[in-house]
């Protein structure tokens, strides 16, 4: 739903301001006993659009149901290493929403004390209602 223009000063000399509300909704529709399966399919070292190293972490949905990443920890393996990474370390996957059959790649800051290599993710979740 959009809204049209509304004009919040009268014209005339000066700045004028218009705001738009612009609603979005999503409906999704799904079989009884539909259900998320969301996988780490792979992860690797990653450069941002920021210059700074990213962990790239692949993900897909193999399940019925889309999922919402809730309360994210992941668990990064590599070079004798391993890393826990909490919810508010994982800006950019936090919140985010797995449609079912589908896969995407996620881009999370890389963990200060991970050797830079190959890595290995694991992912737990509370899997959205």
């Amino acid at each position: 739903m959009e809204q049209l223009p509304v004009a919040l000063s009268t014209p005339g000399k000066g700045a004028q301001i218009s705001v738009v509300v612009r609603y979005e909704g999503a409906l999704y529709v799904q079989p009884p006993g539909a259900k998320p399966a969301v996988v780490v399919t792979g992860a690797e070292p990653a450069n941002g659009t920021d210059g700074r190293r990213k962990l790239a972490i692949d993900m897909t949905n193999r399940g019925t149901a889309h999922a919402i990443i809730y309360n994210p920890t992941v668990v990064a393996e590599g070079g004798g290493k391993s890393v826990t990474l909490k919810t508010d370390q994982l800006d950019g996957l936090a919140g985010q929403n797995m449609l079912a059959g589908h896969s995407r790649r996620f881009l999370v800051p890389w963990p200060i004390n991970l050797p830079i290599g190959p890595v290995r993710v694991t992912l737990d979740f509370t899997p959205s209602l």
